[in-house]
């Protein structure tokens, strides 16, 4: 029987040399291949152990340098920003890099010094100890051919560089570099910031941070906070009410922006006792003294009026008071920002009431009521109240110049600036965040001073 499977001689001499060819190029072929699996392989491995064990140079290792330290373990007000879990657990597992991240505050043509009474500029350089990303450096400058310097820029709201001129913003826009950051910050509100502002055209892509007093912030740095204790506090006995020898005090300060507080104190004066100190016709009293203080301690309550109703702007006229035991009686944000913001039941609203004479009836007769007076200061058995704008709030150092942690300036707000850079860098964005301070959000956020027209009419037509 034939061997039909059988290929004849002729055919097979015919193509065996090309098959052996084919086989050979697959065979080639799937050698190279694997050449090129392994090698990717061998590379996913060298950059997947270097990851774990290297972090970006952004990130500072503690350790000793010249000059003044500043420790800022001590305070915690205000929300945490972009600190993600992931973040947190490389910062844990990883060694630290070698390089200190470097704050800048641009002082531009800066001719004043607001704060001459809690700190003076620093142009030489001061170092930070901040608990979470080592040392950082800050420094004030002038010159903006030293832009380029700082990891992170901070412009104070005031600080003019010929305000209207674009080509003066242009050309330092230019000396920005990709990791740098640039922050906005200012503690007072938008009402008073109108004419400081930067150039229109340039405002939505120039800033991008915000260091301001509102939790929505990326830095919120508060003027004061009110911490919880762990476990309520035994119940006290003491009258609060004791060794009051006023009814109500005010200290008169700068004309407010958005209404007339002195007019508003004047006419309440008409039918109740007011104590003024400070301005013009005040009796003689200097701000933020111990002697001013224990005047203001000695009454029962103070006129804690904010200069601009805005949100959640609380500034330390209310801290202060509740530090000197004395109950404030508040006109400023909406009633809500109190609740959320100061101790429980530690304030009276005026917009509350329906009229002044309303007001008054009512101090009047808390002021002959001990026991009611003292409900004012059941908050201090569930927690206690930090006021981060005095100078007394900071850890004093002696020879420092170190301002309150409540300013931008200070190492507390330095740390927290240095702590969303890292984590910028560590989490790789690549889509850069602006602020826009002309936005509804900030710009818009002040609102009426009250519902009532008692305290209405007292608020000035907005041009």
């Amino acid at each position: 029987m034939p061997n039909i499977c059988r290929i004849p001689r002729h055919i097979l001499s015919r193509y065996t040399p090309k098959v052996t060819m084919l086989m050979g190029s697959i065979k080639s072929c799937f050698h190279r291949l694997w050449l090129i699996l392994v090698l990717c392989l061998s590379v996913f491995l060298v950059i997947y152990h270097h990851d774990k064990v290297t972090l970006p140079i952004y990130v500072a290792r503690p350790k000793k340098v010249s000059g003044i330290h500043h420790s800022t373990d001590e305070f915690h007000p205000g929300k945490t920003h972009r600190n993600t879990n992931k973040a947190n657990k490389r910062i844990e597992d990883a060694e630290i890099g070698s390089n200190k991240i470097s704050v800048g505050y641009f002082e531009g043509l800066r001719t004043y010094w607001v704060y001459e009474r809690l700190f003076q500029p620093f142009n030489s350089q001061i170092y930070c100890n901040c608990s979470q990303v080592g040392t950082v450096s800050k420094r004030m400058f002038k010159k903006t051919s030293e832009m380029g310097s700082f990891d992170i820029v901070v412009f104070p709201y005031d600080v003019a560089i010929a305000p209207g001129i674009d080509d003066n913003w242009k050309r330092i826009l230019k000396q920005r570099h990709g990791l740098q950051r640039w922050v906005y910050a200012t503690r007072e509100t938008p009402s008073k910031l109108r004419n400081s502002l930067i150039p229109k055209p340039l405002t939505k892509k120039t800033y991008h941070w915000s260091c301001t007093y509102r939790s929505n912030s990326d830095i919120t740095i508060p003027y004061g906070y009110f911490k919880r204790y762990e476990k309520p506090q035994r119940a006290t006995t003491l009258n609060w009410a004791e060794n009051k020898t006023g009814l109500v005090a005010w200290m008169s300060t700068n004309s407010a922006k958005q209404w007339n507080r002195k007019g508003f104190v004047e006419t309440l004066s008409s039918l109740v006792d007011i104590d003024i100190y400070g301005g013009p016709t005040g009796i003689s009293c200097p701000r933020n003294s111990s002697v001013c203080d224990k005047k203001i301690q000695s009454h029962k309550f103070y006129l804690a009026l904010e200069n601009s109703c805005c949100k959640e702007y609380i500034s330390e006229k209310l801290w202060r008071t509740l530090i000197l035991n004395t109950v404030p009686i508040v006109i400023g944000p909406q009633k809500r920002d109190y609740l959320n913001l100061a101790p429980p039941n530690s304030f009276i609203y005026a917009d509350d009431f329906e009229s002044m004479q309303d007001l008054v009836s009512y101090l009047k007769y808390v002021d002959s009521n001990d026991t009611l007076y003292n409900e004012y200061f059941k908050w201090r058995e569930v927690g206690y109240v930090i006021n981060l704008s005095s100078e007394t709030a900071a850890p004093i150092i002696a020879g420092a110049n170190e301002p309150p942690p409540g300013i931008y300036y200070s190492c507390y707000s330095a740390c927290k600036m240095a702590d969303l850079y890292r984590t910028d860098k560590m989490e790789k964005r690549h889509k850069q965040h602006f602020f826009n301070p002309r936005s509804k959000q900030w710009m818009g956020s002040c609102e009426p001073c009250a519902k009532h027209n008692w305290i209405s009419h007292f608020e000035y037509e907005v041009t």
